[in-house]
């Protein structure tokens, strides 16, 4: 539809009737109207870039088809930008290339968003992009807690104190078919299940005893035997000390239990 000029063109004659020009006029009018409104929706005005460019007065939201590009154009903050589609005609659920996620539901859009799904990944940032990843140690300041899975300190010696519990001398870590704890050693643990008999005098260096083993002695002599124990060794409980030698007098069937500890001392039971 070619745009009008109005100068000097009467709207009434002397009869008082509509002129021809002003008939053309609006008969034109309505038949562009009614060609561009319809139930089928509104048909844009089609102009080329080079008007669309020269209509300046234009309200911001008003709507012209460029027909030099093909595609529509809208006024936004007094600059003509142009609606581009793509792909054309759209197609749904948009797809991430167009903006979009190309799923229906919110787990799916952002399982598209954060890529391959890994258990127990958890989306990080390297400072430039996000990605799934596991957890690194230089992602946690401090120390884990054993509630955590850590150990709660930060050097070997007290991790292993911690994860063992209470550090008592001469205990040792020892399951009870349940828990781990720390226990002294018990005689049922022993691979043996009788004393060591003796016959004879007998001279031990304590140096020798395993720490934290309980050795039993026991005389089948028919007489007093004495049992000696050497190696500059402190007794814990010395019934005779010889200066670094204690010895031990032994009757018939009796039984006694040296334990080394792991501070060089030795007790007798």
């Amino acid at each position: 539809m070619a745009i009008p000029v109005f100068d000097n063109i009467k709207f009434i004659d002397e009869n008082g009737l509509l002129t021809p020009e002003w008939r053309a006029i609006l008969q034109d009018l309505f038949q562009t109207l009614q060609a561009r409104f319809s139930d089928e929706g509104l048909v844009m005005p089609s102009q080329s870039v080079s008007n669309i460019n020269l209509l300046n007065n234009s309200d911001d939201g008003a709507l012209v088809y460029d027909e030099t590009t093909n595609l529509p154009k809208i006024r936004v903050n007094g600059v003509w930008q142009t609606l581009n589609f793509s792909p054309s005609p759209i197609t749904l659920p948009v797809s991430i290339a167009d903006g979009g996620t190309g799923q229906t539901t919110q787990q799916t859009a952002i399982n598209a968003l954060t890529g391959t799904q890994v258990n127990k990944y958890y989306l990080r940032s390297d400072g430039t992009n996000a990605s799934l990843s596991p957890l690194n140690v230089a992602d946690f300041s401090g120390v884990v807690g054993i509630s955590n899975g850590g150990t709660g300190q930060s050097t070997q010696q007290l991790a292993i104190n911690a994860l063992a519990g209470a550090a008592t001398n001469s205990y040792f870590l020892r399951g009870d078919g349940t828990n781990v704890s720390m226990s002294a050693i018990q005689t049922t643990d022993l691979p043996y299940t009788t004393p060591i008999q003796l016959t004879f005098d007998t001279t031990i260096n304590g140096t020798g005893l395993s720490i934290g083993v309980p050795y039993q002695y026991q005389s089948t002599a028919s007489s007093i035997i004495t049992l000696t124990i050497i190696g500059g060794i402190t007794l814990r409980n010395p019934p005779v000390l010889n200066g670094s030698t204690a010895t031990i007098g032994f009757n018939n069937n009796d039984v006694f239990t040296l334990t080394r500890y792991g501070d060089g001392t030795i007790l007798i039971t």
